[in-house]
């Protein structure tokens, strides 16, 4: 069975758009095998050290030559892969398991918002089936601003097919942040330069899954199992468990100090930016994304109905 029969799944987003979630509830499902983000720049074995790298024709064979472990279920025989032991033997074993997993018709499923702007060479080039998390942009910056993590600007800039192709209309903006912003700058600039290019993806990819992370949240069950269809993967009882279990109301409703907390409340979780941002800042981020924001949020998703009761 080849890797075209297989069809991995890709999820992707912006960073804490939920991609680790909901990339486990669907590896829940027996048949499906779960690749933690291959393009972050972090693993020994990456090819790049660019955070959001583009893939253009100059790099794709070394993509192609990465990526024939997670998109196709095949180890190389030939060499030491830096995550597996050295041992010919055990790779041996490591291979005859995977092809196994083939002809049992297994599929990959890549949990990556590092992938995000490589979603259309990814499409192309294996095919994925991708599913792609939009998130409200005050949860975004609260998220970044909870675990101070800021856009790498540089690692953008320097790529200039991506800015030539992608993010030219953001370019004078960008620059503007290498010179000194704060948190909230970043990720108000960093909602609107990844989500212009979801709204691309949306025009020109009607057969691509877009989710937005407050509509699986409020209805997981029966927004996860319209995902599982999409997908052609049976919802089991056993994956309906799992979801239920990781959204259930006595969960918690914050991370704490954990980057990736998987079992929370999902529904409290939808307004948790509303204590963690002040007034002011919603407010700046409200203006600094309207005109994007609009596209995929109305002004009821701007306040909580405990607010609106409240008022």
């Amino acid at each position: 069975m080849g890797f075209r029969t297989i069809r991995p799944i890709l999820v992707t987003g912006t960073q804490r758009s939920g991609s680790t979630w909901v990339g486990k509830m669907i590896a829940a499902h027996p048949r499906v095998l779960y690749f933690s983000e291959p393009f972050n720049p972090e693993r020994r074995d990456c090819p790049v050290r660019t955070w959001w790298h583009y893939v253009t024709p100059r790099d794709e064979q070394r993509f192609r030559r990465y990526l024939r472990f997670p998109c196709e279920l095949r180890l190389p025989w030939w060499e030491k892969r830096l995550d597996f032991p050295a041992s010919f033997g055990r790779r041996l074993a490591r291979n005859f398991g995977y092809a196994r997993r083939r002809w049992q018709g297994y599929r990959p499923l890549l949990k990556d918002p590092v992938a995000l702007l490589s979603a259309e060479w990814l499409a192309t080039r294996y095919p994925t089936q991708n599913v792609v998390l939009i998130r409200h942009p005050a949860a975004f910056a609260s998220s970044l601003k909870r675990l101070n993590w800021w856009m790498p600007v540089a690692d953008l800039l320097g790529q200039e097919q991506l800015m030539q192709d992608w993010l030219h209309p953001f370019e004078v903006e960008m620059r503007r942040l290498l010179h000194g912003s704060d948190v909230i700058d970043h990720a108000i600039l960093g909602w609107r330069v990844f989500h212009h290019v979801i709204r691309e993806y949306q025009r020109r990819h009607p057969d691509w899954r877009f989710c937005r992370h407050e509509d699986l949240s409020l209805r997981p069950v029966e927004e996860f199992a319209a995902v599982f269809k999409f997908l052609g993967l049976e919802f089991t009882a056993a994956v309906q468990q799992a979801i239920e279990q990781h959204t259930d109301a006595e969960n918690p409703r914050e991370a704490g100090g954990a980057v990736h907390q998987l079992k929370r409340n999902s529904k409290a979780n939808i307004w948790n930016w509303q204590q963690r941002l002040t007034p002011a800042e919603i407010d700046r981020i409200r203006s600094g994304t309207r005109a994007l924001a609009d596209h995929f949020y109305g002004d009821a998703d701007w306040w909580s109905p405990r607010l609106q009761s409240a008022a």
